[in-house]
């Protein structure tokens, strides 16, 4: 089904479902007189929010939350229940402050994914076998070159270590230099020269990058196959 709605403001099934569930936990906690703890469980739901959608979406069901929140604070039965109209509004402005930091968050969150999009992007176009891998050797990356020297699927790298890929005898001393090379200071260590166990044991010359994070180093490993007869890097696969 078409939708005239922009991108930003369409989100997933389970992201509208979640948000539905979250408005109906709220509207039962405002009918049950739980004043106190209403506002807190809605923040909580923009914290949710704010790691899952995009910040149009996120803008949106926060400004549903808050106007719900407002009829509540006006609805005739609160008058009639004595309560301190002081204590209301400071709990709707807490909520409204709530939101925006949410809609900041989310905002801030898209800015850091559109960073990371066009290195990745420019990544999976080069030529050669690229891995990028944290301090301790987790996989973070590989783009179409590597999987295919690697003989393996994105889904298996998950959480795989970098040094599952390397075999033989000088597996202890690869594992030496990738971690003095992320200790020290150097930007590029060349010549290193890996034994991959993938698809068949066969060298691979080795070119570590540094990348300085903002809170941690990661490294790309750009490989080359020194002992292939031809056709030294392989093909990507074709993409679906």
């Amino acid at each position: 089904m078409k939708t005239f709605l922009p991108h930003a403001l369409t989100g997933s099934r389970f992201d509208h479902l979640l948000a539905l569930l979250c408005l109906g936990g709220m509207i039962a906690l405002e009918l049950a007189t739980q004043t106190t703890i209403s506002p807190l469980v809605s923040m909580a739901c923009f914290g949710l929010f704010a790691h899952r959608m995009r910040p149009a979406l996120v803008a949106g069901w926060v400004a549903i939350f808050c106007f719900i929140s407002l009829l509540f604070l006006l609805a005739p039965w609160q008058a009639d229940a004595n309560l301190d109209l002081a204590t209301a509004y400071i709990r709707f402005g807490t909520l409204c402050i709530g939101g925006i930091g949410a809609i900041a968050l989310s905002v801030d969150r898209s800015r850091i994914a559109e960073g990371f999009a066009q290195p990745v992007l420019i990544l999976e176009k080069l030529p050669a076998p690229v891995i990028i891998s944290d301090a301790g050797g987790g996989i973070v990356f590989m783009n179409a070159y590597a999987l295919q020297l690697l003989d393996t699927t994105l889904d298996a790298v998950r959480g795989a270590s970098y040094f599952s890929f390397v075999a033989g005898e000088e597996k202890g001393k690869t594992v030496q230099n990738y971690l003095d090379f992320v200790d020290s200071d150097q930007s590029v260590l060349s010549d290193m020269i890996l034994q991959l166990k993938k698809p068949s044991p066969r060298k691979a010359q080795a070119t570590l990058v540094a990348i300085e994070g903002k809170h941690s180093k990661l490294v790309a490993t750009v490989l080359w196959i020194v002992d292939a007869p031809s056709h030294p890097n392989p093909s990507p696969r074709a993409q679906p």
